[in-house]
């Protein structure tokens, strides 16, 4: 007759903590990354806005080189 292996419940208790584990750390990174998504939206709006103000203030001030450039140039005056 064979004998048949004694079962060691400590191997299921290992893999169910391992298994809770991971679940938690996939649980986490879940929230982390969710997190994370939600600050690069808000950085791109951030930039997307930086770089309109800045294609503006390029805009007035080719506008205020070439009003300069336009006008007569400024002669100081004769010495005496």
């Amino acid at each position: 007759m064979t004998e048949r292996p004694h079962h060691n419940p400590e191997p299921d208790r290992t893999t169910e903590a391992r298994l809770t584990r991971l679940e938690e750390t996939v649980g986490f990174v879940d929230h982390v990354s969710g997190q994370l998504s939600g600050e690069i939206a808000a950085i791109n709006r951030e930039v997307a806005g930086l770089a309109r103000r800045l294609a503006t203030l390029e805009r007035r001030l080719t506008e205020l080189n070439d009003s300069i450039t336009d006008a007569a140039p400024v002669v100081p005056p004769p010495h005496s």
